[in-house]
């Protein structure tokens, strides 16, 4: 009986220590830059898309910034089982003083794949030297 009354104290104290909290989701923040050695007054719209994988290389993730603004910092939260995230562009000139015959689209993929490291802010900054793709990377 006196084991079990020394016990007592030590099971509840076992009982009743903190659970550990669930994993944080982790945070990619996006710097997005339009210089791509255009004039800043041409008007420009900056699409992107950010597409994250799985470890089976499932898409699982997938966030537009349509719109995007010029050195903009966009802080976007992704689920803890995205490993990696390739970005897709869409720039869309709509023509000076709105002649049709000066509007132009240009589409590529970022050539390079963003492998995150969890529970940290990850980084993927885009500029004019960014190498681009038609197709997307592997």
């Amino acid at each position: 009986m006196k084991k079990l009354f020394y016990l007592l104290p030590i099971l509840y104290f076992i009982l009743s220590c903190e659970k550990e909290e669930p994993e944080a989701e982790k945070e990619t923040t996006i710097e997005f830059s339009r210089h791509f050695g255009y004039n800043q007054k041409d008007p420009l719209v900056v699409d992107a898309y950010l597409y994250g994988y799985n470890a089976n290389n499932e898409k699982i993730f997938e966030h537009p910034l349509k719109g995007s603004q010029d050195n903009k910092v966009y802080s976007i939260s992704a689920p803890t089982d995205v490993k990696k995230v390739k970005v897709y562009c869409v720039i869309l000139h709509e023509g000076d003083r709105g002649l049709s015959n000066d509007d132009w689209t240009e589409k590529f993929w970022v050539d390079y794949i963003t492998y995150l490291i969890p529970n940290k802010a990850n980084t993927i900054s885009i500029d004019e030297n960014t190498f681009r793709s038609e197709s997307e990377p592997e």
